[in-house]
């Protein structure tokens, strides 16, 4: 992808049991959209989530909130 909404700082990382996508995405003004993409496979299901935070906060900040948030996340089988 290129462009002026291009992402940015892309980081394949690993957080058992989640496999990670990281990336920014900058923005006019000084604002930084940083995402994660998790994925794991749980009894047979392909669970996917996209969690996400913009604001004029630095971006290592964004960054590292992110993994955070997904490690409070807890997937269960029904």
């Amino acid at each position: 992808m290129a462009g002026p909404l291009a992402p940015t700082r892309i980081e394949l990382l690993r957080n058992a049991p989640w496999e990670i996508v990281a990336y920014d995405v900058s923005l006019p003004g000084g604002i930084t959209s940083a995402h994660v993409r998790a994925e794991r496979v749980l009894a047979g299901t392909w669970v996917d989530l996209h969690l996400s935070t913009t604001s004029t906060r630095p971006a290592a900040t964004l960054r590292a909130e992110l993994p955070a948030a997904l490690a409070g996340v807890e997937v269960a089988e029904k």
